[in-house]
């Protein structure tokens, strides 16, 4: 009985500590969008507007509370990213421009996800395409999670919900 518990327990904790990719993928060609998760399409055309909390305010507050205990945290998630742009105008001085504001934007956020994720690999591929009107973006990432860092991730959201609800309750 004591070997059969020994066993259940360290698989559980080898199936904690295995890092699960989670792969997405997203397409944008002739303004229709294409998003994939774990090579399964998700349509975005059939599903229903949800209505909104009336609370969102106090949602804003966990979520940026929540990403200030992460961003301290070093129990974060490894990334993988690859991104190509094909993007064109008519205008040729419009498209040179708007291909720097594209690498700077791409840059910045590049910033922004260090924050939050250890980025394993980070490609970007941006074409320009002075002949023609397009835009086609392909944007293929994955993340990789472990159950220990899902569990770490639950923790943190709930002290951040005790916190405002805290803060809420001494303003009222």
């Amino acid at each position: 009985m004591f070997i059969k518990c020994l066993i259940i327990f360290s698989f559980l904790i080898i199936l904690a500590l295995i890092p699960i990719p989670l792969k997405i993928s997203l397409e944008v060609k002739d303004k229709k969008v294409h998003i994939k998760l774990f090579n399964k399409s998700i349509n975005l055309h059939n599903q229903r507007k949800q209505n909104l909390h009336k609370n969102i305010k106090s949602n804003k507050i966990k979520y940026i509370n929540l990403l200030s205990r992460y961003k301290s945290s070093n129990f974060k998630s490894n990334i993988s990213i690859d991104t190509y742009i094909e993007h064109g105008s008519n205008d040729a001085s419009l498209t040179a421009i708007s291909y720097g504001t594209l690498n700077s934007f791409f840059y910045i956020l590049y910033s922004l996800l260090q924050n939050i994720f250890k980025i394993k690999h980070y490609n970007l591929k941006i074409v320009p395409n002075f002949n023609k009107t397009i835009l086609h973006l392909k944007i293929r990432c994955i993340i990789y999670i472990n159950m220990a860092q899902v569990i770490n991730i639950l923790f943190m959201y709930r002290k951040s919900i005790k916190e405002v609800k805290a803060k809420e309750w001494l303003h009222s």
